[in-house]
C-alpha cells in the first residue's frame, strides 16, 4: 500500500466517530482496493446460526390408500388404482359383514320408500316394481346365505312368481325364487323365512332367462349354478300374480 494512502486512513480513523466513517472514508480513498485483494483469495468463511424448522405435512395423492370391497374380500389400494377396481365391479368401503343384510342400491319401475321400507305397486304406470341388490364381485350363487323378506299385501298376494328374487348370473341365467303362496293372501302380512335351502320344488325355479321353466328344490339349483358368479338380485313385483301392491323390507345375506 502506498505511504500516502495509508497516511490517509491512519489520519482519518483519529478524526472519524465511527466504523461507518471509517469505511466510508477507506472507499473513498480507494485503500481497500489493495487491501482486500489477499482476502478474496482467501475466501470467508460464514457460519450462519440460523436452522430451518419447517414441518411439512403435505400428503401425496398417491400414496393415499382407499378401502374396497374386492370379491368379498376388503383391502386397501393405492388412490390410482381405484378406478381400475370399480370398473371390474369392486366397491369402494369395507364389504358388509357376512351377517349384514345388503342394501338395496336401486329401485325401478313404481317403487316408494318410507321408514326403511319399500312399497311396489303394478298398479302405476310401469306395471312392475323392482328392488336392486348389487353384490360384491366374485360372489357366487353359493355365497348367497339368505333370500328372505318381510311383507305387507294392501292389494292382491303372492300367486305364481310374484313377488320373487331374481338371481342374475354373469353366465346369462337367472334362477328365482318365489314366494310361498300359502303365505301371503289378500291383505296378509307375514315373513317368506330364508329361502335359500327350500326343498320345496314350487318354490325355486330353475331358470327364468333363456331356459327351461322348471321347478326344482334349491339343491338341484345349487348343483347347476353353485359356482356361477351373480351380477346382481332383484326383488321383482309384477302383473304375473294380478295387480298386487306390497310393502317389502327383504334381507340378502352372503356367507
Amino acid at each position: 500500500m502506498k505511504q500516502q494512502t495509508l497516511d490517509l486512513f491512519a489520519r482519518g480513523l483519529t478524526t472519524v466517530r465511527s466504523r461507518r466513517e471509517a469505511l466510508a472514508l477507506l472507499v473513498g480513498s480507494g485503500a481497500l482496493v489493495g487491501l482486500g485483494e489477499a482476502e478474496a483469495k482467501k475466501g470467508g468463511k460464514g457460519k450462519g446460526k440460523h436452522k430451518g424448522h419447517g414441518k411439512g405435512k403435505g400428503k401425496g395423492k398417491g400414496k393415499e390408500k382407499v378401502t374396497i370391497c374386492h370379491k368379498g374380500h376388503t383391502i386397501t389400494v393405492a388412490r390410482p388404482a381405484v378406478p381400475a377396481h370399480l370398473a371390474h365391479g369392486d366397491t369402494e368401503g369395507a364389504c358388509p359383514p357376512a351377517d349384514t343384510c345388503l342394501p338395496v342400491t336401486g329401485t325401478e319401475g313404481d317403487v316408494t320408500t318410507s321408514n326403511g321400507a319399500y312399497t311396489a305397486t303394478t298398479t302405476g304406470a310401469s306395471d312392475f316394481g323392482n328392488l336392486v341388490f348389487d353384490v360384491p364381485n366374485g360372489t357366487t350363487f353359493a355365497d348367497i346365505a339368505s333370500l328372505e323378506s318381510d311383507f305387507t299385501f294392501t292389494e292382491g298376494g303372492c300367486g305364481v312368481g310374484s313377488p320373487r328374487f331374481v338371481v342374475f348370473l354373469e353366465n346369462g341365467h337367472c334362477p328365482y325364487a318365489q314366494f310361498p303362496p300359502e303365505l301371503c293372501d289378500t291383505e296378509d302380512q307375514g315373513n317368506t323365512g330364508n329361502l335359500v335351502g327350500n326343498q320345496t320344488e314350487w318354490v325355486w325355479n330353475d331358470d327364468l332367462c333363456g331356459g327351461v321353466q322348471t321347478n326344482n328344490t334349491y339343491a338341484e339349483v345349487l348343483a347347476a349354478y353353485g359356482t356361477a358368479e351373480v351380477d346382481q338380485i332383484v326383488l321383482v313385483t309384477d302383473t304375473s300374480s294380478g295387480e298386487t301392491t306390497v310393502t317389502l323390507d327383504p334381507c340378502i345375506t352372503l356367507a
